[in-house]
């Protein structure tokens, strides 16, 4: 049996935003943990025009949710972004940005709220995050390791950056730096950025190491085509990250990246000399967006939940549309 909520022993109203795309096969487990060991928070679903059954199976097994249902597929940022503007009309003290093809445990809430609740000036934690077999992320044992620290560890390490995949914020930092930024849309590096953005503006970002979450990875990029334009874009981000560096001159951060990049992609097999190019091909289109970033970073100024123009117009007029909407009915979600 789940948790019982009990509203007045909660210290703040959690907002948790789920995007999704044709995942679900993650669904069942994903919303069934998060019911169970965070009953009290609230479950924003932002489906991307999902054509699995997602939507069906929501509304059945889960009336409960808050749901936002795209007509087109926006990608992460964008919906993710929508989810969090939701929060903020609803109220939100905190949001917690969790991917559709992760499992939490119990505590794994609690341990993140008290991270911060211990500290006023941490604005972004993230959650140990474990592969379903057990195994540490690639991310976590980075953070323990660049932390010094050996087998034992304590609850709270700070970090550079921590995984989009299980994410949480103050109010007060969306408040302050804005949303993700859509330079980096459909995803990747977009959580790097936000992370840096909240450091700059003087924010602890830290990972709560008592905090647990399951994650498969990549759940909705399973398929040969789909994995290799996940390369393309992770790449694609990467360089548009660093050429973004509001203490760094944009272009010359750039190219000395990419080289460095091109080269270490190679030798490690990475990614093919195509999938290279053709990263590298999309980034002119993004140079705009990516000079408004870095005016904007340099000023410490947020990042509105309309922004980039670099995307395709379709999806930036209808994205729009719903923004919108949102804001003149902020309690309509569908």
């Amino acid at each position: 049996m789940g948790l019982q909520c009990d509203e007045g022993e909660r210290r703040m109203k959690t907002w948790i935003v789920v995007p999704n795309q044709n995942g679900l096969k993650f669904l069942p487990d994903c919303l069934r943990s998060v019911r169970e060991h965070s009953p009290c928070a609230t479950i924003c679903f932002v489906d991307n025009a999902s054509t699995d059954g997602s939507i069906e199976f929501v509304r059945r097994h889960h009336p409960e949710v808050q749901l936002i249902e795209l007509e087109m597929n926006l990608g992460f940022v964008q919906a993710t972004n929508l989810g969090l503007l939701a929060g903020l009309n609803a109220g939100a003290d905190a949001f917690v940005l969790l991917n559709n093809d992760t499992r939490v445990t119990s505590g794994w809430l609690e341990a993140i709220e008290s991270a911060a609740a211990n500290d006023a000036a941490v604005g972004v934690v993230g959650a140990w995050q474990n592969d379903f077999s057990g195994n540490p992320s690639p991310r976590t044992k980075a953070v323990v390791a660049s932390a010094g620290l050996g087998d034992s560890f304590p609850t709270v390490v700070d970090a550079d950056w921590v995984e989009g995949s299980c994410l949480w914020m103050r109010r007060e930092v969306l408040e302050q730096i804005g949303y993700l930024d859509p330079v980096f849309a459909p995803a990747y590096f977009e959580e790097v950025d936000f992370c840096r953005r909240a450091r700059r503006a003087g924010w602890r970002v830290v990972m709560a190491t008592n905090s647990i979450i399951e994650h498969f990875g990549a759940g909705t990029s399973q398929t040969s085509p789909a994995r290799t334009r996940q390369r393309i874009l992770n790449e694609r981000n990467y360089l548009i990250y660093h050429a973004a560096n509001p203490d760094c001159h944009a272009m010359s951060k750039l190219v000395g990246t990419a080289v460095r990049r091109c080269l270490k992609a190679f030798t490690r097999k990475e990614l093919s000399l195509g999938e290279w190019v053709r990263a590298v091909a999309e980034i002119p289109t993004r140079m705009p967006g990516i000079a408004a970033k870095n005016a904007r970073d340099r000023r410490n100024r947020p990042c509105p939940v309309l922004g980039d123009r670099s995307l395709s117009t379709l999806e930036q007029r209808y994205y729009a549309d719903r923004v919108a909407e949102m804001e003149l009915n902020p309690t309509r979600s569908s």
